[in-house]
Parts: structure tokens; sequence; C-alpha cells
């Protein structure tokens, strides 16, 4: 990826040099003191991702965690994998094929995150082919904060809730004001510059966010792949991206463009065929209220979404014997998919104490053929690698009613249905329910039920790439159910504690089985496909606390343990660490210098080959470290350290299961970053 960044670079260090000879005229500007949360605000923050409306997140009826835009920016987070590895219940997983996976208690992803939702304030965003989210879009400079349920979310927000809901929720211009430049640059050749924006002009206002990284990618060192052989590839994730919200009057409008750029190992996990995976996409989005009243209102939504993606392989078929003999050639796939959606969505307060949420929405869905060129031509590859040659669409049509009641002072409760008509799969209803216990200010105690549904995407129905991977026509809808009991206790003025225990069962779960074809190289080999499985259990129990014993010292924590028996089979879920546990800590040592202080540990991983050989993967503690200064009033200045203990470490190759793990990040890497507010 080339290298914009220049300019922005230039742009900053003269905006420095303006501070520095006229700071009398500078102070910290409103996009700054949003990040300045005081602890009693942090520790009571309201959230809407659980029922559309601001709520306390003790009094919210799910299970949330929240992240604001001070956390992300005191912690040294530097994009949305690492802020929401910060998360209990949520696993962090590397895939041979260059994806990221979000995994939600303990429901592992494929290459596709496609079993949580997404959703860019009231825009839900994912790619038609796969179902995949792509965290890379969204520039972490415009977010004022991060809402997480954990468990189901149908009911409101319909396929891909299913084990958990990502809400981000971005500046508006007007608590922005003004604006934000930033460039870093560190390990492996890293630079990353950004740029943010925000204004109001009388009806019309303004927010824009860029960002750009660009690295040489870190040393990806495998012992053994699919073939037995050893080997390295640099492993580069370089992306930019922005964002853009325009306001006039009552009416919103947000877009959205990214272009990505990943390695991987190969189609399968071999290093025959590595290669670059580039991701174009366009996202577009508008928003209006209708009725704005105290009892009723009512808001019109219309989203779009564009996902282009072309993928190099140096060598297909994908193993390294059949180069070696000639046979096979370099190969490039091109795809490309769109979703457009519309929904009506309606408040209304049945006096005081009853209120209804309900709408209607439709959703198309569309994927282009997904072909296998020779590389550098328009010729078909010969080998059969093509995933489908026809196009395909399909569409859901939905409506939805959820009413929350305060039944007393201390009892609140909430019900709610969703009733959706696919395309393919036909009518289908998904129910939550909960009660919600409020014995005073400072305790509350929750008991919740959610069911929530996947559709299968076009790509796990229609994949047919010889030797490689087959999908199945007749695939099910997955289905999940959660009962959660929660406790929210303000157990001092300054400290909060949260914990819950769920238990949830799984049904017709699309996953990828493993047999055995006669391959190209003329011996048997292992050949993936997607099928429902008969589904699993699972239960957990999750904490957090977060708060202040000593003045000028914040810390939150967190610990995750679940496991699981699958339905089929009388033994434990495979490939999960059973428990994980997270640390920070923000020392403000004085007025201009602060230390944070990040700790992770991921227990070990546990699983069964192809080959029946079991075998674990070693549980792992990072260490992340950012010490900030404040020179002036708009100037920060940052020196962060990530993985500090040089930890190697690693991730089971669940996907396929023939090989036992592959590396999980980095080694140490240090980073220097300058902020600067205008």
């Amino acid at each position: 990826m080339k290298r914009p960044g220049v300019l922005i670079w230039a742009l900053t260090i003269m905006m420095i040099f303006i501070e520095s000879v006229y700071p009398q005229v500078k102070d910290v500007k409103a996009e700054a003191k949003l990040d300045q949360m005081s602890l009693d605000e942090l520790l009571n923050i309201c959230v809407i991702v659980a029922g559309n409306r601001p709520q306390k997140i003790s009094e919210a009826p799910a299970i949330v965690s929240v992240i604001t835009a001070q956390e992300i920016r005191e912690m040294g987070f530097s994009n949305l994998y690492e802020i929401l590895s910060f998360v209990p219940g949520i696993n962090i997983t590397e895939t041979y094929y260059g994806s990221t996976m979000i995994n939600c208690r303990g429901q592992l992803q494929t290459h596709y995150n496609n079993k949580s939702l997404l959703l860019l304030n009231n825009h839900p965003l994912f790619d038609s082919t796969y179902g995949n989210y792509f965290l890379e879009q969204i520039p972490i400079d415009i977010i004022k904060r991060i809402e997480i349920i954990r468990g189901p979310g149908s009911v409101l927000y319909g396929t891909n809730a299913y084990s958990g809901v990502i809400k981000i929720i971005t500046k508006s211009p007007h608590e922005m004001n003004g604006g934000k430049v930033s460039f870093a640059t560190g390990s492996f050749n890293t630079i990353s510059p950004t740029f943010t924006f925000g204004k109001d002009y009388k009806d019309f206002s303004l927010a824009a966010s860029i960002s750009l990284v660009d690295s040489k990618g870190w040393p990806f060192k495998l012992d053994r792949d699919e073939e037995g052989r050893s080997g390295s590839l640099n492993y580069e994730n370089d992306y930019l991206n922005g964002m853009i919200s325009l306001k006039y009057k009552k009416l919103t409008s947000n877009f959205c463009f990214f272009n990505s750029s990943r390695d991987k190992m190969g189609i399968i996990g071999t290093f025959a065929s590595t290669g670059k995976r580039d991701f174009t996409g366009f996202s577009g989005d508008i928003s209006l209220p209708v009725i704005s009243g105290k009892k009723l209102s009512l808001n019109v939504y219309g989203n779009f979404d564009s996902i282009k993606r072309k993928e190099l392989f140096d060598w297909y078929p994908p193993f390294e014997g059949l180069k070696e003999l000639g046979i096979g050639e370099k190969e490039e796939m091109k795809s490309n998919g769109s979703k457009t959606g519309v929904e009506i969505q309606g408040l209304y307060n049945l006096g005081e104490k009853v209120r209804f949420t309900g709408g209607i929405s439709y959703e198309y869905l569309y994927t282009a053929p997904q072909i296998f060129y020779k590389y550098g031509t328009d010729i078909i590859s010969p080998f059969g690698s093509s995933t489908y040659l026809e196009s395909h669409t399909s569409y859901d049509i939905a409506g939805y009613l959820q009413v929350e009641a305060d039944i007393t002072k201390q009892i609140g409760a909430i019900a709610g249905m969703r009733y959706t008509r696919n395309k393919i799969y036909g009518s289908k209803f998904v129910p939550r329910m909960g009660i919600i216990l409020k014995t005073n200010d400072k305790l509350a105690l929750k008991i919740l039920y959610g069911e929530a549904f996947r559709n299968p995407y076009f790509f796990e129905k229609y994949v047919d790439t010889k030797n490689v991977l087959y999908g199945d026509e007749n695939l099910l809808p997955e289905h999940i159910k959660t009962l959660d009991i929660g406790i929210d206790f303000l157990f001092s003025p300054k400290n909060s504690l949260r914990v819950n225990v769920f238990f949830t069962s799984t049904k017709d779960e699309i996953t990828r089985d493993i047999i055995l074809e006669l391959g190209s190289n003329g011996q048997n080999i292992n050949i993936a496909r997607y099928v429902n499985g008969k589904g699993n259990n699972y239960q957990g129990i999750e904490g957090e606390i977060k708060g202040s014993f000593v003045k000028n010292l914040e810390y939150q924590a967190n610990v995750s343990w679940v496991t699981g028996i699958k339905h089929d089979l009388d033994n434990t879920i495979e490939f999960i660490p059973e428990f994980s546990m997270n640390y920070g800590f923000n020392w403000e040592i004085d007025r201009n210098l602060s230390l944070n202080n990040i700790l992770q540990y991921i227990g070990p991983r546990e699983g069964i080959l192809t080959d029946n050989t079991k075998f674990k993967t070693a549980g792992y503690t990072l260490i992340n470290s950012i010490l900030s200064y404040r020179p002036s009033d708009s100037v920060i200045l940052q020196l962060e350290g990530k993985n500090l203990l040089n930890t190697h470490y690693f991730h089971p190759e669940y996907i396929r299961s023939v090989i036992p793990q592959i590396p999980g990040g980095p080694g140490r890497t240090i980073y220097f970053k300058i902020i600067y507010y205008f």
C-alpha cells in the first residue's frame, strides 16, 4: 500500500509549531474534553443497544459492556480487534487465511465474522456473500463509545445477532467541535497517520475521519504446514479507511469507505499458495426522524453496503509437491456483493411505566459469481477452483415488537418477539424476555432469556472448490437459546462490580466437517464441507470490576470462564480457552503525565486433529504499556510498548484441524505517537 501520510505528518508538525509559538490562544478542545469523562460518568454511563433508548447499564435488559473514547485513547488501543479483546467473554483468534476472528462465549467462527453482528450507529455492517464484517472499516478516532451485548440480540437486530452485538456509536460534529491529527510510527516500519474533524454550521454539520495503517508486517513463522513444511511470511494487515457524517436539520447521513490488504498462507494451510487478500468496501446510510414527540417517535433508516474482493494465489492447486512438478499456475479470485436495507422504527411511551419499541424492515442481499481466473487474464481456471459461476439473491422481511414495563419501582420486565420471512428459509419467530430487580440505586439483578438465529450465507451454501471446500444448499439456519443471570453492584461511590452466569444451547450449528477425497496429487486429502452440526451446550461465568481505590489511579479488570458439551459426543467443547483474564490501570502521575498498563491472560486450549491426535496450545500472557505526556493543552505524546514480555504465542488451527497451531501475533513492538487537537 502506498504511503499518503506525508501530508498529514507535515500538517501535524506545523500545528505543533503554531501551538508552541502561540500557546495562549489554545485550550483543550471540545473533542478532547469528550475523552475526559469523570469516573462517576464512566460508572453510570447510559447505553442504547439493549432497548434503543438511553438506559443505565445496570437497568438495561441485556448483559452489556462499554468501552469509551477515553478508554480507547488511554489504553493505547490501535484497532478494534485490540479493543474487543479486552471485553469479557470475547476471544480473538488468527487463522491461516488472513482472518482475525471475534469469538463470543465459545461460539467459534470459521474464517468469517458472521456469528455476531456489527452495528455502526443503526447500520448493520456485513458482507452479503459471507456475512462477514470488517473491523478495519471504521476509523477509531471517530468512535464515541462501543456497546457490546454478550448473548442473543435477534429480536431487535435479526440474523447475525447470534452470539453477540457490537454497536459502535460515533461522535457528533457538535461533540467534536474541532479536530485532531495524529501520527504513529514504530516496529515493522509501521506508520499510521489519522485526521478527524467535526463542526456545526447553523442547519448543517459535518464530521469526518480518515486513517491509514501501513507496515511491512510481522514474521509469521510456522514449524509445519499441512504438507509438513516449515516456512515464514511477513504477515501484513494494511488498511485505509474513512468516514464522513453529514447532518442537515433532521436528516443524517453517513458514508464509509475502506481498503484492506492482508497476507495469508493459502486457500488451505500450506505455504504453496500464499498471497494477498484485498478488500474494498463502501457503505452509506440515511436516517430521518418523522415524528419526534415525548410519547411517540418514528424514525426511518436506509442503508447500503458494497464489498469487492480480490485474492492472489501464488499457486493452485495449493500443494507444494504439485508446484514442484509444474502442475498448476498462479490464480486470482474476484468477487463482489451488495446489501440494501430499509427500516421503520417507532417508540411509544404509554404513560411513564410502559414503553414499546417496534418496527418493520426489509433487507436484500446479492452476490456476483465468485470466479478464479488465470492470473492477469479473464480466462476461468481449469482446475475447478471457482466457488460458483452464477449470481445469487435473497431477502428478509421482518417485524418486531418489544415492550418494557416498570411493574414497581424495584421491578422491571421486558418481553419481545421478532418475525422474519426469508426468501429461502420461510418464516421464523424468536423471543426474548426478562426481569430486572433494582433493590436500590446500588444493586440490580437481571434474569434474561433470549433466542437468536443466523441464516446460512451464499458462500456456505454454494461454495464448490475442488479438493478444498464444499457447501450445502440444504443447510438450515442455526439457532441459539441463552439464559443469563446477572448482578450489577455499585459497592462504593467509585467502584462497580458486574457478574453474570450464562447457559447456552445451540441447534443446527453451522460448522465445517472434514472428509477424505482423492486429490489432484493422486492421494487422499482432507477436504472441508459446511454442515449443520447437532449443536452444543455452553455455560460460563463473566465478571467485570471497574473504579478507583486510590486518587489518580483508575483500574478495570474482567475474567471469563466457559465450558461446554457437544450434543452428539460426550466430551467438552474444543479449541476455546476455558479461562481468560484482562486487567488494566491508568495512573495520572500528574496533570501532564500518565501511565497505562494492560495485562491479558488467555488460558490453554485443547483439541483433536483429523488424525485423532490430541493437542494442547499453551496459555499465554501479554503485557502492554503506554506512557502519555501532555506538553501543552492541545498536544499529547505517547510511547507505546506491546507484548513487552516478547511472548511467542499460538492459536489452535481449528478450522481444518490438520495442523495443531499457528502463530497468534507479533513479538515485542514499540510505537511513538503524536496527537494534536485543534
